[in-house]
């Protein structure tokens, strides 16, 4: 669940975090792939949500460029 004290809107969340845009969070929320709700016409999450999706996401993509990295390497 969200704590509403940490709540912030879509796009200031995408503000905070340059390579992502606003169109992109709510695509991730529309999919639940981040933590998100929608009150009427916005999408609302928390910074520490969009920071741990970055997380994981960087952490994934790691993993996989250094299979790669092996494999062409090895």
């Amino acid at each position: 669940m969200l704590a509403s004290g940490d709540l912030v809107d879509i796009s200031q969340a995408a503000q905070a975090y340059v390579l992502l845009r606003a169109e992109y969070l709510s695509f991730l929320a529309r999919r639940r792939k981040i933590k998100a709700f929608k009150l009427n016409r916005d999408w609302f999450t928390t910074n520490q949500t969009v920071f741990a999706y970055l997380k994981k996401q960087t952490q994934k993509h790691h993993v996989l460029a250094s299979r790669l990295n092996s494999y062409v390497n090895g």
